[in-house]
């Protein structure tokens, strides 16, 4: 069988089994990688091993007269590194309502500057690529995507291959569909640097 490029999934079989020594431990991936281990399904604490980083973070936003609540999860440019979102929850403060989720090519204004990894083995502060920024303003975000939420409920979104794919320069905006209205919005997610033949089709 012909060999394929398998960097991270080496990375994670020489780790996951503190395997030392030069070449590949992944050399025919039918046969020696799949009956070994589930590499796209693995749990939490092995996809550092990985170099895959697992973040998360908040936002709240106050009702604000004539504005809308914006909060974004953003991949910076030139970060170099590919980010797959799998849960975002938001809550309504205020009323029942809508909310809009839309792909977004401009970071917005305010960054909270909360980001967290979910694996602390690098430590607690450890940096993280994901940005979550926030808004407030008189136009609301765009119509890719709506749910109708509760006042004071957790609504959640989610998908374990990912709800989004956010390549450097673009993110994901969250958005009230009224004004004067309260919020609070989560995000989780995935993080690698990605390997340049996933950017050349």
């Amino acid at each position: 069988m012909t060999e394929i490029q398998q960097n991270r999934w080496d990375r994670l079989i020489r780790r996951a089994a503190n395997v030392v020594g030069g070449g590949s431990q992944v050399n025919d991936t039918l046969n020696e990688l799949f009956p070994v281990m589930d590499i796209e399904n693995v749990p939490a604490e092995l996809f550092a091993l990985m170099a895959t980083q697992l973040g998360w973070c908040s936002s709240s936003l106050g009702a604000s007269p004539a504005e809308f609540n914006h909060h974004q999860l953003f991949n910076p440019a030139g970060s170099g590194s590919v980010i797959s979102i799998t849960q975002v929850s938001i809550v309504n403060t205020t009323n029942l309502g809508t909310i809009r989720f839309t792909n977004s090519i401009a970071a917005l204004t305010t960054l909270t500057g909360n980001e967290r990894r979910r694996d602390t083995r690098s430590g607690v502060l450890a940096s993280i690529v994901a940005q979550n920024r926030t808004a407030q303003d008189g136009v609301s975000g765009g119509l890719d995507f709506r749910i109708r939420v509760l006042k004071d409920e957790t609504t959640f979104l989610r998908d374990d291959n990912g709800i989004c794919v956010i390549f450097p320069g673009t993110g994901l905006t969250v958005t009230t569909e009224s004004t004067n209205v309260g919020s609070i919005c989560s995000f989780l997610w995935r993080e690698r640097v990605f390997e340049p033949a996933e950017v050349n089709f």
